[in-house]
């Protein structure tokens, strides 16, 4: 596209610190200008009280919610770098644990 040359666009497994620490090792200290956090999966089903998938709800808190902070504290620096950088968070009903 015209326009965006300059734009980068990478992927990694977000709940994995070693796949977010390669990314930053190959970013090195360049500027982003723009980080979009856009990940998500869905809380498992069956979650009550009395019967809950603990393994499922584990990936959904670390993805859903632990991931966009530790892509926050990892490129933090390369954030400041950048003049006016910004961090964008999306989330949607996936993360939702109920849904009413």
């Amino acid at each position: 596209m015209k326009g965006l040359d300059n734009v980068q666009v990478c992927g990694l497994r977000v709940a994995d610190g070693d796949s977010v620490a390669a990314l930053k090792n190959e970013i090195g200290e360049r500027p982003i200008d723009l980080l979009i956090n856009n990940a998500g999966t869905p809380v498992p089903l069956k979650q009550t009280a009395l019967e809950m998938d603990y393994d499922g709800w584990a990936e959904a808190f670390s993805v859903n919610t632990m991931a966009p902070f530790r892509m926050l504290q990892t490129f933090r620096d390369n954030l400041k770098a950048a003049e006016g950088g910004k961090i964008i968070t999306i989330t949607s009903q996936m993360g939702a644990m109920d849904l009413n």
